[in-house]
């Protein structure tokens, strides 16, 4: 996972916070297991 300029590897139940206004990306880097992404918002999106 990217948030920024940073770069963490995820497992399973990882929690990582991605504050306000900077970048993140997401990568499935196993070709045998699905991907779960959760993302919970702090307040109204305007998208």
């Amino acid at each position: 996972m990217i948030v920024g300029d940073e770069v963490f590897k995820v497992t399973t139940d990882d929690i990582i916070l991605i504050p306000d206004g900077n970048f993140q990306q997401v990568i499935n880097t196993n070709a045998h297991e699905p991907l779960v992404f959760n993302c919970v918002f702090d307040g109204i999106r305007n998208h």
